[in-house]
């Protein structure tokens, strides 16, 4: 009688119906769309660089996954990430209302060291509870200085005059001061061009750059980032003989270019 009671209970509970009242949540990554910024560019001045502007983004919740986080990341024109700014739609300023799906943060970069500027990147990246990411957005923000002025070039150290040698090439080092109000990490490139005593130009007419690296051994500088650029370079046993031109130029960031400096080199025959 016993035997047959459990088979009837165990029965009895292998055929009761599971809760309708049971439902799995529904997951699907959120996705964000128009982005906005307050400032198509940036403008500031060079003494006291600041990057800022007020930024929007439209985030749609994917299913029953409620938004954990949405991001938007500043780089600068090189690619590194600068700083992450946490986006909201809370209503609290900047963002003008709350809970419809618009998320909105201030971007206030500032720093006491040179500015570069150029084209800024702004991504923008939501992640819901679950942890699933929306597409990523990336939009672009120019920075530029308010107050931009044009590199200069000067102290150009090079013989004015080299004796021709008979055979190989004879090499000598060039260094040229080359600087910025705006800061030395706004100069772009340091270069020279040549004309030789027969009024063609040299290296087919293209810039020959020099380095602030401090590479000794391949550009002839001694010290980086300390303003001078340098160059090796090399008069053969086949140059002309006569008066070459080399002229040197710096540009900016922003495409201004210095003054020429000209500083005539004399090869005489051996």
């Amino acid at each position: 009688v016993l035997f047959a009671l459990a088979l009837s209970m165990i029965s009895f509970y292998s055929c009761e119906k599971k809760s309708d009242s049971i439902i799995d949540p529904t997951l699907i990554a959120p996705a964000i769309s128009n982005p906005s910024k307050s400032k198509d560019t940036v403008y500031t001045p060079s003494d006291a660089p600041v990057v800022n502007f007020i930024t929007s983004v439209r985030v749609q919740q994917g299913g029953d996954d409620a938004i954990e986080t949405v991001v938007c990341s500043l780089l600068d024109p090189g690619g590194n990430l600068i700083q992450n700014f946490n986006m909201s739609d809370n209503g609290s300023p900047p963002d003008t209302t709350g809970g419809n799906g618009v998320y909105t943060v201030a971007v206030n970069y500032t720093t006491t060291s040179c500015l570069t500027v150029g084209n800024y990147s702004v991504q923008y990246l939501a992640t819901s509870a679950s942890g699933l990411t929306s597409n990523l957005i990336v939009s672009t923000v120019p920075v530029y200085y308010s107050n931009n002025v044009a590199p200069v070039v000067s102290f150009a150290n090079v013989p004015d005059t080299i004796t021709r040698p008979t055979t190989g090439a004879f090499l000598f080092p060039i260094t040229i001061k080359g600087s910025d109000a705006n800061g030395q990490c706004d100069i772009k490139s340091v270069f020279l061009k040549t004309i030789r005593p027969d009024g063609v130009p040299g290296n087919s007419g293209n810039p020959i750059f020099m380095f602030d690296d401090g590479d000794l051994v391949l550009h002839g500088d001694s010290v980086a980032g300390d303003g001078r650029y340098s160059l090796i370079a090399g008069i053969g046993s086949e140059n002309l003989l006569g008066t070459y031109q080399f002229n040197y130029q710096a540009t900016d960031n922003r495409g201004l270019s210095s003054a020429i400096l000209n500083k005539p080199l004399y090869v005489k025959a051996p």
